[in-house]
């Protein structure tokens, strides 16, 4: 079994969801850190949001997370995705950056 670490990450400026990272077709892949920073000047909110591929469906992981104005929020809980899910944020003038470990 081959492992490679990486970073994910993107710059997330309006309310759409934005895709962070997306597991590979053919690995599985494990989310071990994740910072989400509120670049802006004023105080703000974000949504982080789970696609599970295997269910074709959305789930909020966490939904109108306040973040003070150039503050961050840190988790260092893993998250597991299976072949294929993604990681989404949502919220105003956010850079998100994600350390992943993914298992093919």
């Amino acid at each position: 079994m081959a492992s490679l670490f990486l970073n994910a990450a993107n710059s997330v400026l309006g309310t759409a969801n934005c895709v962070v990272y997306t597991a590979p077709a053919a690995a599985n892949a494990v989310v071990f850190s994740m910072y989400i920073t509120n670049t802006g000047g004023n105080d703000t909110t974000a949504n982080l949001v789970f696609y599970d591929t295997s269910a074709t469906k959305y789930y909020n992981i966490l939904f109108n997370l306040p973040i003070e104005a150039q503050n961050a929020w840190y988790n260092d809980k893993p998250f597991e995705l299976m072949p294929g899910d993604q990681i989404y944020v949502r919220g105003a003038n956010c850079d998100v950056t994600m350390g992943v470990l993914e298992l093919s």
